[in-house]
């Protein structure tokens, strides 16, 4: 979901009145992208990126989800 030239974050989909599962579909589909993919590969290489994504994997816990750039992760 997009607002203009800017893209909302899970939170800003939540607000609008997205479905969680609807907003995780959407950005996972856009984590698998090959050029987002490097860049979560290179976060998680250093101890303040992996830092980072254990912070933002408790965060989507926290919602019953995933982390949306596991490739492996789904919601059912």
């Amino acid at each position: 979901m997009t607002t203009g030239d800017r893209k909302l974050g899970f939170a800003g989909m939540l607000a609008a009145g997205i479905d969680p599962k609807q907003a995780w579909d959407e950005i996972h589909q856009t984590c698998m992208a090959p050029e987002i993919r490097v860049i979560f590969e290179q976060l998680g290489q250093g101890p303040e990126g992996q830092a980072a994504l254990e912070y933002s994997r408790q965060m989507w816990a926290k919602h019953g989800l995933p982390a949306p750039w596991d490739p492996e992760a789904e919601v059912t």
